[in-house]
């Protein structure tokens, strides 16, 4: 909703926006054109006519700021005499706070290491949040910083990317860098599924071919067992047989012998 030109979430709320909101609310206030009152000491005019207009001035001042900051605030600066007052506890509250905020978060920014495996959507993402975050407190990174932030912070298999983006004549803006690290993403895994694709094709044909080197040896051993068993029986009735044959024999000339030696005893 907009309250006198100011939307409600632009309000000031905290550190993170009050860069943004010092920018909105003089803007207003020269707008206005009573933004002087608030910006410096003024002394109080004994003329009763320009009196009368400073009371005007610093009364409209004082509707604009107290109407353009949250309810929490509000009770910081209800009580001050003048806007001056008002604009400098503000400042105390929240610019110096922002001073600090902008070194933690580019800090931060510096620091961030992007992890192996990492997808780079979640990667910008986040590099996109601090960048946003500065620009909140209006200490917004230049392009080149975060360009080579960016290539500083990617893991090493980014490395051969990186080269060739600082072997270019010129380094890309943001926008063409974040471009870049996507398409080089979806280079890769297309590569990769490809490779996975011939890799699970070789081991299908692989194992093909093994099924079917099973099948032939199973075939082979249903054809020739028969031949095999036909064999073994022949060879057992044929062994067994010249068993038979040698046992007939060795009778016969058992019983010749006995015979003879009969004889040969009748004869003495």
């Amino acid at each position: 909703m907009v309250v006198n030109g100011l939307r409600d979430q632009d309000k000031l709320d905290k550190e993170s926006n009050f860069v943004v909101w010092k920018a909105r609310i003089l803007s207003i206030l020269d707008r206005h054109r009573i933004n002087g009152v608030a910006l410096r000491v003024m002394v109080i005019p004994v003329d009763p006519i320009a009196n009368e207009r400073y009371k005007d001035a610093m009364a409209k001042e004082k509707f604009i700021i107290l109407n353009r900051v949250k309810d929490h605030v509000v009770q910081h600066i209800a009580e001050k005499e003048t806007t001056k007052e008002m604009w400098d506890t503000l400042k105390t509250l929240y610019q110096h706070t922002s001073v600090q905020r902008k070194m933690l978060l580019e800090n931060k920014l510096r620091s961030y290491q992007m992890q192996k495996g990492e997808q780079i959507d979640l990667f910008l993402g986040w590099l996109k949040e601090i960048w946003d975050q500065l620009t909140s407190i209006g200490a917004t990174p230049n392009q080149e910083l975060m360009v080579r932030t960016t290539l500083n912070a990617v893991s090493e298999e980014w490395e051969t990317f990186v080269h060739s983006i600082l072997g270019r004549a010129s380094l890309p803006n943001w926008e063409e860098q974040c471009a870049a690290l996507r398409q080089e993403e979806i280079r890769r895994l297309t590569k990769t599924g490809s490779s996975s694709k011939g890799v699970r094709s070789r081991r299908k044909r692989k194992r093909m071919r093994l099924s079917h080197l099973r099948k032939s040896r199973r075939r082979g051993r249903r054809s020739t067992s028969p031949r095999s068993s036909a064999s073994i029986v022949g060879n057992w009735v044929t062994m067994q047989t010249n068993v038979q044959g040698r046992r007939v024999k060795e009778r016969f000339l058992t019983q010749g012998s006995v015979s003879e030696s009969r004889e040969r005893s009748g004869g003495e």
